[in-house]
């Protein structure tokens, strides 16, 4: 299966969702191209899920003063900080290695290229738990690094990998945070006013491995581990004439 594998330099918000969102559309048209990406955001920058509402997330004036943006995310979850981290984001269409999967299926098959990636490194995570516990729905303004469940990526109990998903008749989006350290003070600054923020079950690679794990190792034992999966050489070229004529609009979307 041909795949897309590309490396961006750390961008704001919008223009990082604005990408995203183009590489789903490509996903859910002909020809259907499918596209791994890594990010970052840059300045400091709190995503929160389609349900959520700005001030479900943060205290917008807290994030002003100190210097965090924010940006609502085309798919699902909760307010999450991206700030140390490599982002990911995996658009496909619905075939090929993907073909037949329901959503939480598609969505473990993706974590189980990053947790083969992480064990590789070194990095102490916990056994995989095939089935997902049910629990009450918390409320919308529990950050998403508080909820760690048992179809997540953990180390000792604390979520190391943060994933949301949007899934189309075609096509699918899957990004999420890998996370490398986790700056709680931070959190607890930005959090909502007048709702104190629950304690953090996250930990980043960084804070589990005798020295930080080399970004570029990163990369490239991801890349390695995607081609595993696709069973196929990354191709290296960049955006589509049409997803770079998109991007523009798009920002305009996750600006407003």
């Amino acid at each position: 299966m041909k795949f897309r594998f590309l490396v961006d330099e750390p961008n704001d918000g919008a223009f990082n969702m604005a990408v995203d969102e183009a590489l789903f559309l490509s996903a859910s048209e002909p020809p259907g191209l499918t596209t791994v990406r890594l990010y970052g955001f840059d300045p400091p920058t709190v995503s929160f899920g389609y349900r959520q509402t700005l001030e479900d997330a943060v205290d917008v004036s807290s994030c002003r003063e100190l210097g965090v943006d924010w940006v609502k995310r085309p798919t699902g979850g909760r307010a999450l900080l991206h700030q140390h981290e490599i982002t990911y984001s995996v658009a496909s269409p619905v075939a090929g290695v993907f073909r037949g999967f329901a959503v939480r299926a598609l969505y473990d098959l993706v974590s189980a290229v990053i947790r083969r990636t992480l064990t590789g490194l070194w990095v102490a995570l916990d056994p995989a738990e095939p089935e997902a516990v049910r629990v009450r729905e918390p409320a919308l303004h529990v950050p998403c690094l508080a909820l760690p469940g048992r179809h997540e990526i953990t180390a000792g109990g604390r979520k190391i990998v943060a994933s949301s998903q949007r899934r189309g008749r075609r096509a699918f989006l899957q990004h999420g945070s890998i996370l490398r350290r986790v700056d709680a003070g931070l959190w607890a600054k930005i959090a909502p006013r007048g709702r104190p923020l629950a304690s953090l079950r996250a930990v980043g690679i960084d804070e589990l491995t005798p020295e930080p794990v080399p970004r570029k190792l990163l990369v490239s034992s991801l890349l390695l581990s995607f081609e595993e999966l696709f069973e196929s050489k990354a191709a290296t070229e960049g955006l589509t004439r049409l997803e770079l004529e998109r991007i523009p609009e798009l920002q305009r979307k996750y600006r407003s």
